[in-house]
């Protein structure tokens, strides 16, 4: 998985059947660890993002998160790549965890 200063989160194939593989996906923010939660939406939720199909042979997704960024006042200075992304469940839902604190930069 990766983040970019743009806000697209790219997921390969295997994160994205990590979390159910939905046609759109609820970003959450923790302030205090520093993390992005992409998470299978459940009806409570209030703000989905679509994700798409991304790459040269479809098997990406791609979720643009700008909106997320701005909201928190977020800065990527440059893409941040995770190679062992955590899956944990809130709720009995799947979310994958970007940790802003800890990646590999490319």
């Amino acid at each position: 998985m990766s983040i970019n200063k743009r806000g697209e989160i790219a997921m390969n194939a295997e994160a994205f059947r990590r979390i159910g593989q939905p046609a759109t996906v609820t970003l959450l923010y923790d302030e205090v660890h520093k993390r992005i939660g992409v998470k299978f939406p459940v009806p409570l939720d209030r703000n989905f993002f679509p994700v798409r199909r991304y790459g040269r042979d479809q098997q990406m997704r791609i979720v643009r998160a700008a909106r997320l960024l701005k909201q928190f006042k977020l800065k990527i200075p440059q893409t941040l790549t995770y190679k062992n992304c955590p899956t944990i469940y809130l709720n009995g839902h799947p979310m994958l965890v970007l940790d802003l604190g800890h990646q590999t930069n490319s």
